[in-house]
């Protein structure tokens, strides 16, 4: 198969490598055409139709633009060999591999819902999708041909989801026909091989790092020898030390600065209709590999701190303006009850044809191809009469008769709520409500609590704690901004959290007495009362132009003490009054 272009609407002419192709061209890989990039966005932000398909090219693209960068590099332009560059291609390609219908909505909600003490993620099933795909489509020979190893399968594997824990490493080889891997055997070879090969020194500047991971040199003028950044790498398999700076190309676990952001930053704004406001390309002209603390990191040029602080603002406000719309939220949740309600009654074909609930698919990768954005359509057109409920829902939905949103609060500064606090925070709603006013009893299942938080940045610590830059007049240091530099740069608050409440009932009664009963729950919990309303729960009349005019009219009549204020003329504002 030979190279092939795309032309992608937000990065232009894409090429892709023969081997992407052949991933691309699975049933795996397509299953990412069925799954919408924001969820159920598009209900509220028309445009928001994109895919986790053309999402998951462009990562793979851009992943290989930073290389090329980096390949520049005097020091690394032979240490990157065709296999790095592949392996870091195809985890650009292969990274979203795992998500459910609506995306995030299936693992941060509904499978919660099913399973409150599940720790189960999409990365988790984007490593089972990714062997799954290997093995029935047959792509190892393939693999193979193009110098791929087994330990390449588990760098990308790890620069998809991290340390890979033993349940998650291949079972099998593709350098064997095939053939079945004894548990652990993998884990064993790879160690091996990087502790068998003598230590090779390679320069990052003034340090020195080498592939032996039980020791590493600082001699630099780095922040000090710091344990962290020692045990960062501790665990992977696929790629020595020496060679760690490929894991933050397609997930920076050290800063969240990465391709994956590049592309759904740009592609959402544009799909949405917003304004991009960094510049991707030219973070990526002027990024740099330096020893930081003994380990190789991305580093970036130190003019460019506006444009990270960009990175981190643009995430802020995709979540404050669409991803966290309230519209887009309660849509959400109404999509997570319908399939709640669907869950027992719709199976999916599995392997051994094995019929598998919605919930049960995540650990059948057979099912699990089958389960998309589509499981709406097989409810809606079931003629099950169990999915009675479900359908309601959706028709509700779709005729835009929505849960109704009354308000919402915040919590003081420092006093957050988590997200199993909801059925809390409804029954002391509830509570607060007015025996005198409810002509209905109201329970806590006839309301919905969402609790929204807002972070500045998704890095533990600070925003720019564990961003490094280099200067032209030091090019081989890892630099970090001092605190006034930081200052001015980031926000008062790096993180809000809101409170909001949504009626079932669309009745004006009961949103009336729902208003008054938050108000007063507000009062009593510490938070901020509803912008614009009393304590009662109604709302405070804003003055109009003209009632300003009268007010400043009179105040100024009053302070007059040596002048008797003439009688005003009645303004133009007063004839049209007459006049209506």
């Amino acid at each position: 198969m030979s190279e092939a272009v795309f032309n992608d609407p937000v990065h232009g002419h894409i090429h892709v490598d023969p081997l992407c192709m052949a991933i691309i061209n699975t049933p795996q890989f397509q299953r990412l055409r069925r799954l919408k990039q924001l969820g159920a966005t598009n209900f509220v932000f028309p445009g928001a139709t994109h895919t986790r398909f053309e999402h998951s090219v462009g990562v793979s693209w851009l992943a290989g633009e930073l290389l090329d960068v980096l390949k520049q590099q005097e020091n690394l332009k032979d240490l990157i060999s065709e296999q790095d560059e592949l392996c870091v291609k195809i985890a650009g390609l292969c990274h979203d591999l795992g998500h459910g219908p609506f995306s995030h909505l299936f693992d941060g909600w509904f499978m919660k819902e099913v399973n409150p003490g599940s720790t189960w993620t999409h990365e988790e099933a984007s490593v089972e999708m990714f062997k799954h795909m290997i093995q029935a489509n047959n792509l190892g020979p393939a693999m193979a041909a193009r110098g791929l190893t087994d330990r390449d399968i588990i760098f990308i594997l790890e620069a998809i989801y991290g340390r890979l824990p033993d349940h998650l490493l291949p079972t099998f080889s593709i350098t064997h026909d095939g053939a079945p891997v004894l548990d652990g055997e993998l884990s064993v070879v790879s160690q091996s091989s990087t502790t068998d090969t003598p230590p090779v020194a390679v320069s990052f500047g003034n340090n020195t790092t080498t592939t032996d991971t039980s020791r590493t040199s600082s001699d630099g003028d780095g922040d000090g020898d710091q344990p962290g950044e020692h045990m960062r790498y501790e665990g992977y398999r696929g790629r020595p030390l020496e060679k760690c700076f490929l894991y933050e190309i397609v997930g920076n676990k050290r800063n969240s600065i990465d391709c994956d952001k590049f592309d759904y930053f740009c592609r959402d704004e544009h799909q949405l209709g917003l304004h991009v406001s960094f510049d991707y390309r030219r973070l990526i002209r002027f990024v740099r590999v330096i020893d930081v603390q003994g380990v190789p990191a991305l580093c970036f040029r130190d003019k460019e701190k506006s444009t990270i602080y960009d990175i981190f603002h643009t995430r802020n406000s995709l979540h404050r303006r669409a991803y966290q719309h309230k519209t887009c939220n309660i849509i959400e949740h109404m999509i997570v009850e319908a399939l709640l309600q669907a869950n027992d009654h719709i199976r999916l074909p599995g392997t051994g044809g094995r019929r598998v609930r919605i919930s049960d698919a995540i650990h059948d990768m057979e099912a699990y191809t089958h389960l998309t954005d589509d499981i709406l359509v097989l409810i809606e057109f079931s003629e099950k009469p169990e999915l009675r409920k479900a359908q309601e829902l959706l028709q509700r939905i779709y005729s835009r008769k929505l849960y109704k949103f009354i308000d919402q609060t915040q919590p003081q500064e420092g006093a957050f709520f988590k997200p199993a606090d909801c059925h809390r925070i409804a029954e002391g709603i509830i509570a607060c409500i007015d025996p005198t006013e409810a002509q209905v009893k109201l329970a806590p299942d006839d309301i919905v609590i969402h609790v929204v938080t807002l972070a500045f940045s998704q890095a533990d610590g600070g925003v720019l704690e564990h961003v490094y830059f280099w200067s032209k007049h030091v090019p081989n240091r890892p630099l970090k901004l001092r605190q006034p530099e930081i200052g001015q740069l980031l926000p008062a608050r790096m993180k809000d959290q809101y409170i909001r409440l949504y009626s079932k009932s669309d009745d004006a009664h009961v949103k009336v007495v729902l208003a008054n009963a938050f108000s007063r729950w507000c009062q009593t919990n510490g938070c901020l009362l509803p912008l614009g309303r009393t304590t009662d729960g109604s709302f405070t009349p804003l003055p109009s132009p003209k009632s300003k005019r009268r007010a400043e009219a009179k105040r100024g009549a009053q302070g007059r003490t040596e002048v008797q204020p003439r009688k005003l003329a009645p303004s133009d504002d007063d004839h049209d009054d007459c006049h209506q």
